[in-house]
């Protein structure tokens, strides 16, 4: 979909001596309100042929915090499974649309909930809270680990998933390639929970390379095999 404005550019400078990464986040082309209504006949068109959507990342300026809800609303319309990747109140907002998968990170899923977590049985709440606000499933994610609550056609299920320890070159994208891997293995008909193996294999992969989602997809297959998941319950 074309506008008027500029595609932002987003930089990362990583330190090969330490690890560090600077990054630097332009403000993105602002979106008048004409233009984000022709991104429904988008939705519909695309929506015809997809069987998931990923609806991810920042909102650019002009647009308001429900237009990832107005859109998951607009989804579900179709038969597409919808997964849903921001933060802050397009993140609250767009969980109550009804998404099929939510993926916040820690902080954000705190923020969504309403209080600073202090343990893992926190986490497993709020992954259960997260689905009781409209998420079909909910993984919270953070580096090396994540809590989920996923459903299958047994039911709902809370997990704790552990990445393998690697050596870390590049943390960026390490959230998108989880994100990717746990997709990609859904259209393969893969349960959640080797979708969830899968995605955090592509994560750990991620971490060893510079680059947002640059690896092989073999490493990211021996890697799945090393994480660790355990269903939890209280």
């Amino acid at each position: 979909m074309h506008i008027d404005g500029e595609s932002r550019t987003y930089t990362a400078v990583v330190d090969s001596a330490n690890g560090v990464v600077t990054e630097i986040n332009e403000h993105g082309p602002e979106i008048r309100p004409d233009e984000f209504e022709r991104i429904y006949d988008k939705l519909d068109y695309l929506g015809k042929a997809a069987d998931v959507v990923v609806l991810a990342g920042s909102l650019p300026r002009g647009l308001e915090d429900d237009c990832y809800a107005k859109m998951i609303q607009r989804l579900r319309q179709q038969d597409v499974k919808i997964a849903f990747y921001t933060y802050g109140d397009p993140l609250k907002l767009g969980i109550k649309a009804g998404p099929d998968l939510v993926f916040p990170k820690l902080v954000e899923a705190e923020k969504v909930i309403g209080y600073e977590f202090n343990d893992v049985n926190d986490e497993m709440d709020a992954a259960r809270s997260l689905c009781a606000m409209g998420a079909g499933s909910a993984i919270i994610t953070s580096r090396y680990k994540c809590v989920a609550h996923l459903t299958d056609e047994t039911g709902p299920h809370t997990y704790l998933a552990t990445a393998p320890r690697v050596e870390v070159i590049s943390p960026m994208g390490w959230g998108d390639a989880l994100v990717a891997g746990y997709c990609a293995r859904m259209l393969e008909g893969d349960s959640p929970v080797d979708c969830l193996r899968f995605g955090l294999g592509c994560g750990a992969a991620n971490l060893t390379r510079y680059g947002a989602g640059v690896f092989l997809p073999d490493e990211a297959a021996e890697l799945a095999k090393r994480v660790d998941i355990q269903e939890v319950s209280r």
